[in-house]
């Protein structure tokens, strides 16, 4: 009978070091994978700053056909003012451009 103890005490104790093998993979995997998320956060950061940026240089111009017109910042969510017939002639067939700040 104390044999059989002592055979399961011992399978026990490897059971135990292959799951707690199994558990410092896991963590360090989830690890790995905090560092990638907060680096592609980090990243998405960057790009969404960049692009407001871009927004912003580009917000008092449309471009019209070949010709770039300036637009006066009226407030959020208004379109820029129509253009004029020459520009309509210029812009043919293509569909309006309405910028909206900070968006």
């Amino acid at each position: 009978m104390i044999a059989l103890q002592e055979f399961r005490e011992a399978r026990a104790g490897e059971e135990l070091e292959s799951w707690l093998e199994v558990v410092g993979e896991a963590e360090e995997h989830a690890a790995a994978a905090r560092r990638r998320f907060e680096h592609a956060r980090m990243a998405c950061d960057e790009v969404l700053r960049a692009l407001a940026e871009e927004a912003e240089s580009v917000a008092g111009h449309v471009q019209v056909g070949p010709e770039s017109v300036a637009v006066p910042d009226t407030g959020e969510g208004t379109s820029p003012p129509a253009p004029s017939s020459a520009q309509d002639a210029a812009g043919a067939g293509a569909p309006a451009l309405v910028l909206r700040p900070g968006l």
